[in-house]
């Protein structure tokens, strides 16, 4: 707070790491450094051994996400003093990442729609880059043997002390949940995730709700599943975890948020819903109709093996990395 920087900048830097880089940089030669979120590029403008002419490495910033919107969204859905916390947090961290954007040589996003955000705000005469998130479809595969559960069985995944996980999962559960349990009275829900703060643990006194916690392996759940639910309501960017269950087989119901960024088709290859009564009667639809259910499937799978593989999505970072 005194440094007037963002927290998140200040929160993952160390002083220790910062000498590792440097001694890096100064014994080796590199031609290009990547730095993997907004937070990282303090390492760069701290460097002591980072050359300042053009014979310096290549300076690429994958921003992932558009981290000074996100921080908006949180204050718009807080309280004093949290709001006036995330306020400051927005209004700094999007000045840093105007500075990253002037010093860097090539920014990117995972979406489009980031891009189109960022330069909503900034005067930029060559845009950032859209390279959206690849999956491993290799080790995310669908189940060889389908589930044969006797009644619905749907899960969410992501780590359970992020606030825009712990608001998507108690909106389900306060307001979609209720109605998929009084129509399919056995159903189950299970939220997989590490560090579930008391509010996610406190749902496990809820009918059918399952809170597993860190797990060594995800993929198990995936196929014990008949449904991915992904009711974000605060997000940015791409959600590896929708990408993730479309490349396992899985049907998805999702808000317009926590699709974002994924070139999909309502109907097609994934279910849009973005209220309680909307949520509850695709699942319902889906449930009902086994056509449905079967052709959501198939087109995920085909869509993500088609436009998310590794392969595909790494193509630009290939080309302006030479």
């Amino acid at each position: 707070m005194v440094t007037n920087k963002p927290l998140s900048v200040s929160n993952f830097y160390s002083l220790k790491l910062q000498g590792m880089i440097d001694r890096l940089i100064a014994t080796e030669s590199f031609q290009n450094i990547v730095c993997t979120s907004s937070s990282m590029a303090e390492y760069i403008f701290k460097s002591s051994s980072l050359p300042r002419s053009k014979n310096r490495p290549k300076l690429l910033m994958d921003f992932m996400d558009l981290d000074s919107d996100k921080w908006r969204q949180y204050s718009d859905s807080s309280s004093f003093p949290m709001k006036w916390i995330y306020n400051r947090e927005s209004e700094l961290l999007s000045k840093y990442e105007q500075r990253i954007f002037r010093h860097f040589d090539t920014c990117f996003f995972t979406s489009q729609a980031e891009v189109d955000l960022f330069c909503q705000n900034v005067k930029c005469a060559k845009k950032p880059l859209a390279i959206g998130n690849g999956i491993d479809n290799e080790t995310f595969t669908p189940a060889k043997i389908p589930p044969q559960n006797d009644d619905p069985v749907f899960i969410f995944t992501g780590v359970m002390d992020y606030k825009p996980n712990i608001d998507s999962v108690l909106w389900f559960t306060d307001n979609v949940w209720p109605k998929i349990i009084k129509k399919y009275p056995e159903s189950r829900l299970t939220i997989a995730g590490m560090n579930p703060v008391q509010s996610i643990l406190n749902l496990t006194r809820v009918k059918g709700i399952e809170v597993t916690g860190f797990v060594d392996d995800i993929l198990p759940y995936y196929h014990e599943a008949d449904f991915f639910i992904a009711p974000l309501r605060i997000a940015r960017g791409v959600q590896n975890k929708v990408l993730q269950a479309f490349s396992c087989g899985l049907p998805v119901i999702s808000t317009s948020m926590g699709a974002e960024g994924i070139d999909y088709t309502d109907g097609e290859n994934i279910l849009i819903a973005d209220t309680p009564d909307a949520f509850f009667e695709s699942i319902e639809k889906l449930i009902e109709n086994k056509h449905l259910y079967q052709s959501v499937k198939k087109n995920a799978l085909e869509l993500v093996k088609n436009r998310y593989s590794w392969d595909v999505k790494l193509a630009a970072l290939k080309n302006i990395s030479e």
